[in-house]
């Protein structure tokens, strides 16, 4: 099952919102891992960083944006 092999303190997602949110990061670092690229069907696309800043923010989802840092 999906919780076999851990041991029973590390952290397990808690609830629906959490567990779309692992599931999401789980799916983009498998694709970047097997061929350098975070993608996944269904998931936004995580553009490259470039001078437009280009970043994936985590948080009850997966959301793309632009300039982590605004007004700096």
């Amino acid at each position: 099952g999906p919780d076999a092999g851990l041991p029973e303190y590390w952290p397990r997602p808690d609830g629906e919102d959490d567990r779309a949110l692992s599931d999401a990061m789980q799916a983009y670092w498998v694709s970047f891992a097997s061929d350098g690229v975070p993608a996944h069907p269904g998931l936004p696309e995580w553009r490259a960083y470039s001078r437009e800043e280009a970043y994936m923010r985590f948080s009850s989802g997966a959301v793309p944006g632009n300039d982590p840092v605004p007004a700096v």
